[in-house]
């Protein structure tokens, strides 16, 4: 459950997993700039060349709960506890134990973060959109201009001593030869 108070002091109590509360905050999220620090005020002022190593920071300090692999190996007596984040990390770990199959015995469990800070009112910063607005616009109207010309150019029809020359729909040019009776002598 998470409680959020709006703008004008009303308090709303809402019952979400943790990703489905952060794609509502979506369009209240800042978006990510280069070079941002973390929004929270206890993280200090390292900033983040991209938006991936602000996600991995964020997932890692902001979260309060982790989701880990776990070595599931044991022989007799002995047990491996071998914890990392990275499914990676425990394939190569698994080498380590020769008669034991990874992909059947590796086991993922959730467990409190011991790195978290909490976040507060602050909010993982969303991607910035990748559309570029004049630019889309300046094409649209080049777009226009040509469509413009294409349009002037189908309506001129060329007409020579021998022959008329006109444009299609599609913009491609139609040569016609004049019949013998209207040509110069």
């Amino acid at each position: 459950m998470s409680r959020r108070k709006d703008p004008l002091g009303l308090e709303l109590s809402v019952h979400v997993s943790d990703d489905d509360l952060q794609s509502l905050d979506y369009d209240l999220r800042p978006e990510f700039e280069q070079d941002m620090a973390c929004t929270v005020a206890e993280c200090g002022a390292h900033t983040y060349n991209s938006f991936n190593t602000l996600t991995k920071h964020w997932t890692k300090y902001h979260r309060p709960e982790v989701k880990l692999f776990v070595c599931g190996y044991s022989k007799g007596t002995v047990s491996c506890t071998y914890k990392t984040p990275a499914r990676g990390l425990i394939m190569k770990h698994a080498t380590k134990h020769p008669d034991y199959d990874s992909a059947t015995s590796c086991q993922t469990v959730k467990e409190n973060n011991k790195h978290y800070i909490d976040p507060a009112e602050s909010l993982c910063p969303k991607r910035a959109s990748k559309l570029n607005v004049s630019g889309r616009a300046a094409a649209q109207r080049e777009r226009m201009e040509v469509e413009e010309v294409t349009q002037s150019l189908q309506k001129d029809v060329y007409n020579t001593r021998d022959e008329v020359m006109s444009y299609s729909a599609t913009g491609e040019p139609t040569f016609t030869v004049k019949p013998a009776w209207m040509k110069f002598k």
